[in-house]
């Protein structure tokens, strides 16, 4: 006797415990399918949410009710996620113009005519190539780049046997540089002095005449 009261007991909670999953998932069901007609009503439908409603439709006749039941709930996440993600862009948008005021749209306006630009096959193509040539310096060829190798290796094996470099290295690098380097300001400082001079007497010729 006691064993069967146990077992009617056990069935009954088993029977409740099924009821209360059913109410719960219709009730979780009917509150996503009005959050979704909620929403579509407020702003709408797209064309690709309801040609994806159309495929679900044709292929719930060979899912299972619970596959169905599945499918319902990712549409719906979905669609709330692409009206959301619509809603948020529209919003940052309306923000950044009430920020920027008339100067929102100069930076579309830009890109478009930077895009422009690009795309524009540009006419002084020719001249730029040109100019970059002229401006950079002639390499020299392999023959050229050979000959002047050549001429440095024996001028740096003529300076190491000379004998003022063997007897005193510094001392004659010292004197090498009096013979070039001086030498070399000393003309640049010459034609310097000279071109004063003739802009001086060009001048003094000018107020004479005066």
């Amino acid at each position: 006797m006691a064993r069967q009261q146990r077992k009617k007991a056990r069935s009954h909670v088993a029977a409740a415990h099924s009821t209360a999953q059913e109410s719960s998932s219709k009730s979780n069901d009917a509150e996503e399918l009005l959050g979704a007609a909620a929403v579509a009503a407020t702003f709408g439908e797209d064309d690709a949410v309801a040609t994806e409603d159309a495929e679900v439709a044709d292929g719930e006749e060979s899912l299972s009710r619970g596959q169905r039941k599945r499918l319902k709930r990712r549409s719906a996440f979905m669609r709330k996620m692409g009206l959301v993600s619509r809603v948020a862009e529209e919003k940052a948008a309306a923000a950044k113009k009430q920020e920027q005021g008339v100067f929102a749209d100069l930076e579309e306006l830009q890109q478009s005519l930077f895009d422009a630009d690009a795309d524009k096959p540009s006419s002084k193509k020719g001249s730029n190539t040109l100019a970059a040539k002229k401006g950079k310096k002639k390499s020299l060829s392999g023959r050229q780049r050979q000959k002047l190798a050549v001429r440095e290796l024996a001028q740096l094996k003529a300076v190491q046997t000379h004998s003022s470099f063997q007897g005193d290295p510094f001392a004659a690098i010292q004197k090498h540089l009096q013979n070039t380097v001086v030498q070399a300001n000393q003309e640049l400082l010459n034609k310097t002095n000279a071109a004063a001079a003739k802009r001086v007497g060009g001048a003094n010729r000018m107020d004479v005449e005066a």
